[in-house]
């Protein structure tokens, strides 16, 4: 099977947040391969708009598509099991891009043929806090997209001039003290983001000297050449340097590398070790390293290798009932967390699983009484009660 129909699925498609951006890199260069993407996510908006303007598919009603997918590639808890009730004959490989909250943690089907870790610790939450089994587990690190970042005019100056936050609005509380540090030491400060909704936000970090950023953000900065602390609310990692560049790409420039206290005098002390010459160093590593065309291939060789193992060893339809069972206990009833995604209702754990278990029964019920599957209304019904 040369070409490949593909399914990527996301939460959401309307801010551009990491995993938005990743959706639309990775459909638009299955395209350029000559592969057939299409894409779901129950709400649309900007990267939705991106996608289709080049001729991909985008759905928001699984319904409203007429092939059946060769693989699924799925991320978030919700929308893999929406597609996997869906369409459950189909393999998927599942990429876990985080550790919190309860949107990101990774469902278990035996259709999933192969869950795709970007960190050590996304493969430590699959492996050790999902109890998913390590041989199903592969890291593949994020890679960045270098045709959507310019080249730099200058060079990176012998001392750092300007410096930005590159980070989403849910990370505003630690920009006082990253703003202090750098005025004490003379330097202009921005923040570059908000709610990343900007048309392309990374061609412009090439305007400065220094950025804060962490996870996909951070690996856009260095691809950017730029110095980079790597820094979030979850707490602060210290500059990017030749010998530290191994440990933070491991940890995907993310939550295990945010090690250190957030004051303006610790990050004064990482603005202080501010090099260009090194930071050139780490940007031409980095550009070996996260090659979106080797990434792709990678990826794909995935995605065969997962529709081959699901040919030879297909699940058992008992097998599947119990895994869309265990998914729908663990997903109904929900209701909008204050970061607008889903997340398990307290007050339904605290009243015991009585009504939970006869919705669960209802959708099994409604699910299995169409020869094709193909029933998801009631999920989404359910799901979006609050």
């Amino acid at each position: 099977m040369s070409r490949l129909r593909v399914l990527l699925l996301n939460w959401s498609l309307g801010a551009r947040g990491g995993t938005e951006c990743a959706v639309r890199d990775i459909a638009l260069a299955l395209r350029a391969r000559d592969h057939a993407p299409m894409v779901y996510s129950p709400v649309l908006g900007p990267i939705a708009d991106e996608i289709t303007a080049a001729g991909i598919p985008v759905v928001d009603d699984l319904a409203r598509l007429g092939d059946t997918p060769d693989i699924i590639h799925a991320q978030h808890f919700y929308t893999t099991g929406e597609a996997l009730i869906h369409f459950p004959r189909t393999p998927a490989v599942h990429v876990c891009h985080g550790w919190s909250p309860a949107l990101e943690r990774p469902p278990r089907f035996p259709q999933i043929r192969r869950y795709l870790a970007v960190s050590a610790c996304t493969r430590d939450n699959a492996v050790n806090r999902e109890g998913i089994s390590p041989d199903r587990v592969f890291i593949l690190h994020n890679a960045v997209n270098r045709a959507r970042i310019p080249p730099r005019l200058n060079a990176l100056p012998d001392s750092p001039v300007r410096a930005v936050a590159f980070l989403s609005r849910a990370h505003a509380a630690i920009l006082p003290a990253l703003e202090a540090a750098c005025r004490a030491r003379g330097m202009s400060f921005a923040s570059l983001g908000g709610d990343l909704n900007e048309a392309a936000p990374e061609r412009d970090l090439m305007h400065y000297d220094l950025v804060f950023a962490s996870g996909r953000s951070a690996s856009e900065a260095i691809a950017a050449g730029c110095a980079v602390i790597v820094a979030d609310s979850n707490g602060l990692g210290g500059m990017v340097k030749s010998e530290t560049y191994a440990y933070f790409r491991r940890h995907n420039f993310g939550l295990f590398s945010l090690t250190l206290p957030m004051t303006p005098a610790r990050v004064g002390a990482e603005i202080d070790r501010y090099d260009a010459a090194d930071a050139d160093l780490v940007s031409v590593r980095h550009a070996a390293d996260a090659d979106f065309d080797a990434y792709m291939s990678a990826l794909i060789a995935h995605y065969r290798a997962a529709i081959v193992d699901h040919r030879a060893d297909k699940p058992r339809e008992h097998a599947i009932r119990a895994a869309t069972q265990n998914f729908l206990r663990a997903a109904l009833p929900v209701r909008l967390a204050a970061d607008g995604g889903p997340e398990p209702r307290p007050a339904a754990r605290d009243a015991g699983r009585a009504d939970v278990d006869a919705a669960v029964s209802g959708v099994l019920a409604a699910i299995h009484s169409s020869t094709s599957w193909r029933i998801t209304a009631p999920l989404r019904w359910l799901k979006r009660r609050s």
